[in-house]
């Protein structure tokens, strides 16, 4: 029987949080029972709207860069910072602070005095509107106030870590884009819109770089490089899981795992994501910020699909689907180091082409597929061993975005399971950082 990639294939496993149409509840229990740690399956959801973390690429060239809106401030132990923003124009553009009214530079002037004080990274309260959240409540709005704290955070924290070379990197060597993708609100908001005072979350709340960055220092510390620090954080979310809803005949989120918006920490706590790669990408990336290394997150490129995937140019990293990092699926054996692909191969092969190309979504999905067969996970073996050779060709061979493996590769993938399973009475766990 040919199997559906997007049932069985870990890497394709899950909608990613996309809404939920309708489906057979009969059904899913079935697939449930054999696949206990299986999400449902994907054509169970409709695409979500597409959300990016990308902010607008720098300003144009010919807009000036505005610093005399920058107050002096009048604490010595700020003086450090002030000359960081008025000697650097690259972070002054990429804040512009000249753009939003004067009490977000103060706010950042008081979390920046009191992480000096305490020696501690700054925080944030919950905005108000999270204690109301209903069931399945992926959105809230922020007034101007909470919105401004909670951004006004998030520039002192980036800021200390610089002064204070809490990491041993800098943000000076970044270009203006990857400053953005640092400093701009998107990094953090779904909306930010000044014009009209609109500002929201999504999925993710991030009020709190403290807390972020307490999740990544137990995850890459202590800090060596850029490079090291993102396979340190890779390997922090592998025993993740996706979540697991259940729906009614009418598509509705009747129970299971919550599907609400959710912080940082609490993620980090449940070890879940509760929408599959969109929540994780977010997850990686935002983590990664805490760390003042730029990121950002896109759509519809994996699989020609609404999934999600987390981009760092400057580390050229990249994670293709951010349910790729789960332990269980076909990648649960590849080396966290390994389970990125390379931000400019992505450039040039994939973000090439429009969104759901079907050459894009083939060179999107290369990478993470050599993977599962230079590292034979688990599944892929209890996979191989109830189907034979044709699950084989079905997933490598003739997939419907063109062939990922030939058929030498898939002889030599065949025999080297055979030799791992003992002619399939052995299924080793897997063990991929070992």
């Amino acid at each position: 029987m040919k199997r559906s990639l997007i049932y069985y294939l870990p890497v394709l496993l899950t909608a990613c949080g996309d809404r939920p149409t309708s489906v057979d509840l009969t059904y899913l229990e079935d697939v449930r029972k054999e696949h206990p740690d299986l999400t449902y399956p994907e054509d169970v959801r409709e695409e979500q709207p597409e959300e990016e973390s990308t902010p607008p690429l720098y300003f144009p060239i010919d807009v000036p860069i505005k610093k005399e809106c920058l107050s002096v401030p009048r604490e010595k132990s700020l003086q450090p910072y002030y000359d960081l923003l008025i000697n650097n124009d690259k972070i002054t553009e990429a804040i512009r602070l000249c753009d939003y009214s004067a009490a977000l530079q103060q706010q950042m002037w008081t979390k920046i005095a009191e992480a000096e004080k305490n020696g501690i990274p700054p925080t944030a309260p919950l905005p108000s509107s999270f204690y109301s959240v209903e069931f399945n409540q992926e959105s809230i709005s922020v007034t101007k106030d909470e919105a401004y704290e909670i951004y006004a955070a998030h520039l002192a924290h980036s800021l200390w870590l610089e002064k204070n070379k809490i990491v041993p990197w800098s943000i000076i060597e970044y270009t203006q884009a990857q400053l953005e993708q640092l400093l701009h609100p998107k990094a953090w908001f779904k909306k930010w819109d000044e014009a009209k005072e609109e500002y929201s979350f999504n999925m993710i709340l991030g009020n709190s770089p403290r807390e972020a960055f307490t999740v990544a220092e137990e995850a890459a510390s202590p800090f060596s490089d850029q490079w090291t620090a993102m396979d340190d954080i890779i390997r922090s979310v592998r025993p993740f899981r996706h979540s697991i809803v259940q729906l009614d005949l009418d598509g509705n989120v009747i129970g299971g795992d919550p599907q609400e918006i959710v912080t940082i920490p609490t993620m980090d706590e449940e070890l879940m994501s509760r929408h599959g790669c969109q929540t994780m990408s977010q997850y990686v990336v935002q983590i990664a910020n805490s760390l003042n290394i730029p990121g950002r997150y896109i759509n519809g490129y994996y699989y020609a699909a609404g999934h999600r995937s987390a981009l760092f140019d400057f580390t050229d990293d990249l994670l293709a689907h951010g349910d790729d990092v789960y332990h269980y699926n076909y990648l649960g054996n590849t080396p966290s180091s390994e389970i990125m692909d390379s931000y400019d191969f992505w450039e040039e092969n994939v973000l090439t082409f429009e969104k759901k190309d079907k050459t894009a979504a083939h060179n999107s999905m290369l990478y993470t597929y050599r993977k599962a067969m230079q590292y034979p996970a688990q599944r892929l073996l209890t996979d191989y061993c109830d189907e034979g050779r044709s699950f084989l060709e079905d997933t490598f061979l003739y997939h419907q975005f063109g062939s990922l493996a030939t058929v030498e590769e898939l002889d030599a993938l065949e025999q080297k399971i055979v030799e791992i399973t003992k002619d399939c009475t052995i299924f080793p766990e897997n063990n991929p950082d070992k």
